[in-house]
Order: structure tokens, then C-alpha cells, then sequence
């Protein structure tokens, strides 16, 4: 069984790579990807489960989105669109 906390785990996933520091490139873009995906869905009731309410769950995202923004910019506009 693993015992690592969520932030020891993450910890871990963004120095593990023989790539180096890249790793941390793709997990910081596929957090801002996927909170831009939740943050710009326009019904939060997709996102309800019986854990969590959909629109607590975008809020949520919509704060990470607005925080990474500011650190990173914003991910181009065609990015985390539906096809």
C-alpha cells in the first residue's frame, strides 16, 4: 500500500523523469488544460457527483485557471476546445 500523501506523490511525478525538468512543463500544462476545460463548461451539473457539487468542482477550477493565468499566461485560445 502507498502511503504518500497527494502532495508527496505530485512531488514525486515532477522530479521522477530522465527528461529532467520537461516533466514539469507537461504536468503544469495538463492541469491548466484541464482546468480550462472545467472552468468553460457551460453546464457545472456535467461535473456533479455524489462526493462534490459540479459548480464547487469549476469553481475550483476556475480559481486554479485564474492563478496559473497569472503565473503563466493564458493557454492559447483553441486549446482545451471540443472537437
Amino acid at each position: 500500500m502507498n502511503t504518500q500523501s497527494n502532495l508527496e506523490f505530485l512531488n514525486d511525478l515532477m522530479q521522477f523523469s530522465p527528461k529532467g525538468p520537461l516533466v514539469q512543463v507537461f504536468i503544469i500544462n495538463a492541469v491548466q488544460t484541464a482546468a480550462k476545460q472545467v472552468a468553460e463548461e457551460p453546464d457545472p451539473a456535467t461535473f456533479d457527483t455524489p462526493v462534490y457539487d459540479g459548480k464547487v468542482w469549476q469553481d475550483v477550477a476556475k480559481e486554479i485557471l485564474q492563478r496559473m493565468n497569472e503565473k503563466y499566461g493564458p493557454l492559447p485560445p483553441d486549446v482545451a476546445q471540443p472537437d
